[in-house]
């Protein structure tokens, strides 16, 4: 089993490891710097440095990163809104950066700061155990369409590289678990001027964290969201398969039972797993373009399977799988193409993953793994973990930290319905034992519903403004996962036919009555009439008001028009002195018809056109 990666992200840049350092007893202090890579100026960004281990304080050292993005408002609330993402291993700063550029956390910038806070061992805190032997690993065999088997073996391989690196480089890998990652948050607060309560968010494995928060500083929170839940009292490895499948079922039955997705993409479970039957007995090779270079990758239907698996976190991307199932039906992998390379250029690092999960999670016999109604290609080999940990060698951190979080602390938890690795029911497992928790599924999200809908939002809204009482949540009765069903990938061109005139189209174009063409781009109708000139042709057609001759080329007249207050183009031509083929065009955007358009679509449309008897 892989990592499982909690929410797609881009592209990593190594940063180089820092040794553990002599701390020299003074209390933490916030060391401003240049911002990190791509974060806009306004940010305050900086290191904290904490003991490598708590219970050591005057021992050695290790610095978190740390990104403050100031509140809108000239007197924001003195609780500020703390962030963590998941993995584990997954970089804060990396992800909930890219949230704020796109306007996603705004909402809560209105009223609070927001400090996103690099985990210890992730991308820009140091050291950052990133191994990029895996890296090397998977981008070296893509060709060889490994089976699962193999690869697993091959990520082994690497794990124990990277783990004799780090090693040597004098990392201590017992030091990054929960329990010490959950001690730096306040005393990196404290450096930074926040005193006092502030709330926190976390997804994933920052939910996880957020509940070891709970338990040993609790006293620090005014509220805590925990999104995409793991209970601590419950083994997400033992349940990833069941779990992964219970998605994948979700998502065909949710498709089959809307009208739109099952006429568009009718039997699509039968239809992928044909696919995945397919591409195990013949792989196909795949051109992708990863960071500038590209490789051929083998792929067969068991790497569908986990490519489906991985994007099913994504809840950008759930509106498009059943289109781009059908898709690679049609031989075209634009889904492989365009998801794969991010996934293979994560930067999680791994070696905080592994130290986590070994110290915390793997403490579970192999025939402990659920594998009842999983899919066969989902089940994997069981003792990896136990041969991963045996050599990563850190200590278990004992029961207690399986024990349900008991707490007062309001707590506002989200799940959504196509989670692969956190179900719904997770959440409500860990509202169980809190004294004051509001609980929301959502029906259209799948890890993580933070900035997924304004529904969301203002359900986080309204928490924070009063956390103590519950939030109106009625909005979520009127989510609905509504998937794409205009085609969008369909580059090939497709023939018609319309009164004997055969022409082609660009394969995303739909006839949605005769004559008349739709894609998300252009609509088009085509017109045969008897006519022996261009006059005649505009006497018939009088209906349409034309201008200008903007282009002529081969016998073909391109004009602008107004059909009724529409504006557009028409192109004809005169064949044989009596029959004018004529295509009236037009765009959602009226000014996206100019050259470019012209050359890139018109043009091979009417060099297309010819009579059906040959």
């Amino acid at each position: 089993m892989q990592v499982l990666i909690a929410i797609l992200t881009i592209a990593a840049l190594a940063i180089p490891l820092a040794h553990a350092q002599d701390n020299t007893g003074s209390t933490p202090t916030f060391e401003e710097t240049d911002c990190f890579e791509d974060l806009p100026d306004f940010y305050r960004c900086g290191f904290v440095t904490v003991p490598e281990l708590h219970a050591e304080p005057d021992g050695a050292t290790i610095r978190l990163a740390v990104a403050i993005i100031p509140s809108f408002s000239d007197t924001p609330a003195a609780d500020p809104f703390v962030m963590a993402q998941g993995g584990p291993g997954g970089s804060t700063i990396e992800v909930f950066s890219q949230f704020e550029t796109a306007g996603e956390l705004d909402f809560i910038l209105f009223d609070r700061d927001i400090v996103l806070i690099e985990q210890r061992g992730t991308r820009f805190s140091e050291p950052y155990l990133f191994c990029h032997e895996n890296r090397d690993f998977e981008l070296g065999t893509l060709p060889d369409g490994l089976d699962n088997d193999m690869a697993l073996q091959g990520q082994l391989d690497a794990a124990l590289e990277c783990h004799e690196r780090l090693l040597a480089e004098g990392v201590n890998l017992d030091a990054f678990n929960s329990v010490e990652n959950a001690a730096d948050v306040p005393m990196v607060m404290d450096a930074l001027g926040y005193s006092g309560q502030f709330n926190y968010y976390g997804v994933s494995y920052g939910a996880m964290l957020a509940q070891h928060l709970m338990r040993d500083h609790g006293d620090r929170l005014r509220s805590v969201i925990i999104d995409a839940v793991v209970p601590l009292d419950v083994n997400f490895i033992v349940e990833a398969d069941i779990n992964a499948s219970m998605a994948m079922r979700q998502l065909f039955e949710v498709c089959a039972a809307s009208a739109d997705c099952n006429e568009a993409f009718p039997d699509l479970e039968t239809v992928f797993f044909t696919l995945v039957d397919e591409l195990n007995a013949n792989p196909v090779s795949i051109e992708l373009e990863i960071e500038g270079e590209t490789y051929t990758y083998v792929m067969s239907g068991d790497h569908l399977v986990e490519l489906f698996r991985q994007s099913l976190y994504s809840t950008e991307l759930l509106p498009l799988l059943p289109q781009l199932i059908y898709e690679i039906d049609e031989g075209n992998y634009i889904w492989v193409e365009a998801v794969l390379p991010i996934l293979l250029t994560s930067s999680t690092a791994e070696g905080m993953y592994r130290s986590v999960i070994c110290a915390e999670d793997a403490d579970f016999l192999p025939e402990e793994m659920i594998t009842e109604d999983v899919y066969d290609s989902l089940i994997d080999d069981p003792t990896y973990f136990e041969q991963l940990c045996s050599f990563w060698d850190v200590p278990a951190l004992g029961e207690y930290l399986d024990v349900p979080v008991e707490s007062d602390i309001p707590t506002l938890i989200m799940s959504g319905i196509f989670d692969p690795i956190t179900p719904a029911h997770f959440g409500d497992a860990v509202g169980d034992s809190l004294d004051t928790s509001y609980s929301f599924t959502f029906p259209n999200v799948g890890h993580g519903a933070i900035g997924s809908s304004e529904c969301a939002d203002d359900i986080i809204s309204s928490f924070l403004s009063d956390p103590t009482e519950a939030p109106d949540g009625t909005c979520v009765e009127d989510l609905e996962m509504i998937f794409v069903t205009d085609l969008l990938f369909r580059t090939e061109p497709v023939t018609h036919e319309y009164n004997g005139i055969l022409f082609e189209l660009p394969g995303d174009f739909e006839n949605y009555e005769e004559g008349r063409y739709l894609s998300n781009d252009y609509a088009v109708g085509v017109i045969v009439i008897e006519a022996a000139s261009t006059k005649e042709v505009f006497t018939i057609l009088s209906n349409i008001s034309v201008s200008e001759l903007l282009y002529e080329v081969d016998g073909w007249e391109t004009y602008d028009i107004d059909v009724s207050g529409s504006v557009g183009w028409m192109t004809m031509r005169i064949f044989d002195e009596s029959i004018a083929v004529i295509f009236a065009i037009f765009a959602e955007n009226p000014d996206s018809l100019d050259d470019a358009a012209y050359e890139d679509f018109v043009v091979p449309l009417i060099n297309s056109v010819r009579n059906a008897g040959g």
